[in-house]
Order: structure tokens, then C-alpha cells, then sequence
């Protein structure tokens, strides 16, 4: 099995963690792409109200499930369906998740 598509979406996640510690920076920036890029360790925030590194490292882990998933599946419509529903997932949960931050995160 070669992880082609794997190995992309670690490096997107990487480009993403990046671009999201520099939104925040410091402390002085948005925290909305950081919770767009990788909503669902950013969950954590509703009930502990702090950032920390590890939720990029949870992050990066769940693009490397995306991209194992994607390698995974072998036919293709299968995959693009699969895809698109964990595309929604994801969208779904940043928007929300962005509407539901605490006082405080902007």
C-alpha cells in the first residue's frame, strides 16, 4: 500500500499549524483559523478555555487519518464519497464550533 495521499495530508497539516500559530501570535491574533483548520481537537476549548501545542499535534493526527482513510479506500467514488462526507463533517464542525467559542477567543 503506498500512503501517497497520506503524506500530503501531514504536510497540509504542518502548512496549517504554521499558518494557524501565526494567526494567533502570541495571544494577540484570531484564533478562527487555527478552529477552522482543525476543529475537532479545538472541541477541547468549550470546556478548558486554553490552547495549548498538543491540540496542533491532535490535529496533525487527524489529517494523518484522513489521508490514511483516503489510502485506505482503494475504489475511487468510494473514496471521493467518503471524503466529501468527512469534508462536510469538518466544515460543519468549524463553523459551529466558531459560533459556540468562549468570550474571550476571537
Amino acid at each position: 500500500m503506498k500512503f501517497k495521499l497520506s503524506v500530503f495530508f501531514v504536510l497540509a497539516a504542518i502548512a496549517f499549524t504554521i499558518i494557524s500559530l501565526m494567526s494567533i501570535n502570541d495571544g494577540y491574533g484570531s484564533i478562527k483559523p487555527a478552529v477552522y483548520f482543525f476543529p475537532y481537537p479545538f472541541l477541547s476549548i468549550l470546556w478548558q478555555s486554553s490552547v495549548s501545542i498538543y491540540i496542533f499535534l491532535i490535529g496533525i493526527l487527524q489529517y494523518a487519518f484522513y489521508g490514511f482513510l483516503a489510502d485506505f479506500i482503494k475504489e475511487n467514488k468510494t473514496k471521493m464519497i467518503v471524503l466529501s462526507c468527512l469534508l462536510i463533517l469538518h466544515l460543519v464542525t468549524a463553523c459551529w464550533l466558531v459560533n459556540s467559542l468562549p468570550a474571550g477567543f476571537h
